[in-house]
């Protein structure tokens, strides 16, 4: 039966040189059956159209006239997926330059058919190598092999599927004539078990070895001719190497069934690929750590900045909940005059807090009122030890439930000692830390606070330090103690004003504004030398600052994930150039368009995954070590988990155009690229 009818085949190129438009018929009105069985050698000089006779017959390339009939099927209307299933399972390809995958083991080469068939086999694979007589070079890669060597894996490639055609194109045009005589030795082998074969070569030596020759000559069949030279191989030395007897029954219905196949991404197909994309990825570490580098520095960014941006956050909005969200703050506000100097209005009096304690007497919601004297820092001696702390301040008793303040060691002082202008005070844990030895208790201890010696009563909890400013540095006295014994002065650095309830702040504001501008007789329209600001609207501005903050950190940083993404895409394709004649090799033996653009998908996906993962480990030691300077930098999860998809999706998205590019090259001109 014929296995191949060719009628009136016509290939014409169309190619533009110096602006015209020129065509070249490489093939014209080719009419040719060649029947099950036949071992058959196309020969003629080059550019004569054999090989472009070769490559349509073996559905790498499409006539531009006429019908090709394969095992008594028109393909016609085949689209390019269900020809690459035809390939696959009926067709089988030995090439000149042997096409084998580089750093790629001998196994592996030979098991590729399989691995589109969606049926990978090793075992298998590993039989045929041992048919080729390279049982001991399966692990080796293509480069430690021998140019005679290397066909033979191509040749046992070509047949890992059992197809019932060889196509050969000038197979022995890279090895000596020694190993020549092997492989055409292998070919009257496989013909002798009933596998169609197909030569391409220009030497007429090679051609003998056929039982038929066809000539072309300038894109027409000159002769056609049954070899009367032609050897028969002895009935032992054909036994003796038997590799399988073709199935063209099964062959017919594989052709029958591309029309309907499809094939899902099963575990064993998303295995092999991933095989596939690790030896590609590192077979060039270097180029793969630079594609991944954006990624790591991208999704590193990420968690750091949003690590610090909510750390920065959650102090702000702890010190702030210390101070109370009900707390409304007087201070001095910087009015300027004509000489640049401070008015003298601005400054705030006890006069100001009997203005307020009169409010809360009248009824206003006022829980509690604490003036504060802000002190300069003075230097605080103890024994042979001195510290000089960030704070000094004094303040009424009230100070310290306002504002969360907790008492770890000894008391605060009480309204009475602060009436009776004491000297004693409360330090913090960098005080303490600083003027005594560890696990000595401070209480009862007397340190010397400038000329004047204190009594120490209490030790507040530890706060921290916010990066800037270490709130553990800070001694209190008593008000009245700090304005006569200390630090002599009658004006006050602000006056904090409880309100009763956060709902009242806002009343308990307006009410005390107005009573400060009423005492003081400023008009309605004038500003206020002294500001009246609540916490809770500080709170809300802060808030939004730090959202804001937080959104633009996380911006930045997402535009460098994605300039991470965009270098993916570069050296995707930069890839893709390099692997032209990769593609279409693995086009020729049977890959879709589906299956290529998978793998490509999947390395910029892998790429995508390799720089998450360091990305993210990058950015938890950035928050560690910025909590270790103070940034306080919580590392949250989720972040990071959410960090890592997007690594994943955005080298998948940048990694899809040049993969979908590299699944829509045609296999016959990626397998002629250079």
């Amino acid at each position: 039966m014929n296995i191949i009818e060719l009628k009136d085949i016509s290939k014409t190129y169309v190619i533009e040189a110096e602006g015209e438009i020129q065509r070249v018929e490489a093939l014209k009105n080719i009419n040719l059956n060649i029947e099950e069985g036949e071992f058959v050698a196309i020969i003629g000089p080059s550019g004569s159209g054999k090989s472009t006779l070769m490559q349509i017959m073996g559905l790498l390339d499409s006539p531009t006239e006429g019908r090709y009939n394969l095992l008594g099927k028109d393909i016609s209307s085949y689209s390019e997926d269900e020809l690459s299933t035809l390939r696959r399972e009926t067709i089988g390809f030995v090439f000149q330059f042997f096409n084998l995958m580089s750093r790629t083991s001998c196994v592996d080469n030979v098991n590729l058919p399989l691995i589109y068939a969606g049926r990978s086999d090793l075992k298998k694979s590993q039989a045929f190598l041992s048919k080729v007589g390279l049982s001991d070079r399966s692990d080796h890669e293509p480069s430690q092999l021998s140019g005679g060597q290397q066909q033979r894996v191509a040749i046992a490639r070509a047949l890992i599927n059992e197809p019932s055609i060889i196509f050969a194109d000038e197979p022995t045009g890279n090895i000596n004539s020694k190993q020549s005589q092997e492989v055409m030795d292998y070919f009257k082998k496989l013909n002798s078990d009933g596998v169609t074969i197909v030569l391409v070569t220009h030497d007429p030596h090679v051609a003998s070895v056929a039982k038929r020759i066809i000539t072309i000559e300038d894109g027409s069949i000159k002769s056609d001719i049954i070899n009367k030279e032609y050897i028969p191989l002895s009935s032992e030395s054909s036994s003796s190497s038997s590799f399988y007897i073709p199935n063209i029954k099964l062959k017919k219905s594989a052709i029958e069934e591309s029309k309907n196949y499809t094939k899902n991404l099963d575990l064993n197909f998303i295995k092999e690929n991933l095989k596939m994309a690790y030896t590609s990825l590192f077979s060039n570490k270097f180029r793969t750590f630079l594609s991944a580098l954006g990624i790591t520095i991208g999704i590193a960014s990420v968690i750091a900045m949003i690590s610090i941006g909510n750390g920065a956050k959650k102090s702000i909005q702890e010190d702030l909940a210390s101070m109370g969200t009900n707390v409304i703050n007087v201070r001095r506000a910087y009015g300027r005059r004509g000489g640049g100097g401070q008015h003298r209005a601005s400054r705030i009096t006890m006069n100001d807090v009997k203005t307020i304690q009169r409010l809360q007497q009248q009824g206003v919601p006022i829980a509690s009122i604490s003036p504060t004297i802000q002190g300069r820092s003075q230097m605080v001696v103890f024994g042979n030890k001195n510290f000089k702390p960030d704070t000094l301040i004094a303040v009424s008793s009230d100070y310290f439930r306002i504002n969360s303040l907790k008492i770890t060691r000894g008391k605060v002082f009480t309204d009475e000692e602060d009436e009776r202008r004491e000297r004693v005070c409360v330090i913090g844990t960098s005080v303490y830390k600083s003027l005594f030895s560890s696990g000595v208790s401070p209480i009862g201890s007397q340190i010397k606070i400038g000329n004047s010696v204190f009594k120490v009563i209490g030790l507040l909890e530890q706060r921290g330090s916010d990066g800037m400013r270490d709130a553990d540095s800070i001694i209190v006295i008593p008000l009245n103690t700090g304005m006569y014994r200390l630090m002599g002065s009658s004006y006050l650095s602000s006056i904090i004003v409880e309100a009763t309830s956060s709902d009242d702040s806002y009343v308990v504001q307006q009410e005390v504004e107005q009573a400060l501008r009423q005492s003081r007789k400023i008009p309605p329209d004038s500003k206020m030398p002294i500001s009246v600001n609540n916490n809770a609207e500080f709170k809300q501005m802060m808030d939004s600052t730090t959202t804001t903050m937080s959104i633009l950190l996380g911006c930045i940083a997402f535009i460098s994930l994605i300039v991470g993404g965009v270098n993916v895409m570069n050296i995707m394709l930069v890839s893709l150039k390099e692997r032209i004649k990769e593609i279409g090799l693995k086009k020729a033996i049977g890959a879709r368009s589906f299956d290529i653009l998978f793998q490509f998908a999947l390395e910029a996906t892998l790429i995508g995954g390799i720089g998450g993962v360091c990305g993210v480990i990058l950015g938890i030691l950035v928050c560690l070590i910025s909590s270790l300077i103070g940034w306080y930098a919580p590392i949250s999860t989720g972040v990071s988990i959410i960090a890592l998809v997007f690594s994943f999706l955005v080298a998948f998205i940048f990694g899809y155009w040049p993969a979908r590019q590299a699944a829509r090259l045609s296999p016959i001109e990626a397998l002629r690229s250079e």
